[in-house]
């Protein structure tokens, strides 16, 4: 484990790993800076569509247990990159494009390693927001 957060400390992507049941067991400090938490050890033992409830485009949820990544750990299939907001810890939505990588099973107990580049121009608009949940949006904090 000690080397892949090596390998991943050195990166801006904020980058998670997870186990077979979807528990987050490493994450970098940009992971932790991204759902801003005071270090990933904060969200460690925790289900990543928990952490990262990812949703896309009107509203679709895309963190879940049975999400893309999951399916394709089973199957050893790629996935392509895809773009989700999700709301931090702390309630602020984040925009971010999701990158997964499926190692092999020598890297076990990792089963699936997600990269998130922020992408703050998908975050929905105010209004869009309020169309969404029913009415005026409100502003945001400063």
């Amino acid at each position: 484990m000690s080397r892949l957060y090596g390998l991943f400390s050195g990166t801006a992507d904020a980058v998670f790993g997870t186990d077979s049941k979807c528990r987050i067991i490493f994450g970098n400090e940009a992971f932790a800076r991204l759902v801003d938490c005071e270090s990933s050890a904060a969200v460690r033992g925790r289900p990543c569509y928990e952490i990262v409830c990812g949703r896309r485009e009107h509203g679709q949820e895309s963190c879940h247990e049975g999400c893309p990544a999951r399916r394709a750990r089973l199957q050893r299939e790629p996935v392509q990159d895809f773009d989700i907001v999700f709301n931090n810890v702390h309630g602020h939505d984040c925009g971010v494009n999701a990158g997964v990588i499926i190692p092999s099973r020598a890297w076990a107990p990792v089963s699936v390693i997600c990269l998130l580049r922020p992408r703050p121009e998908i975050l929905p608009s105010r209004k869009e927001q309020a169309d969404v949940h029913g009415g005026p949006s409100r502003p945001g904090p400063d």
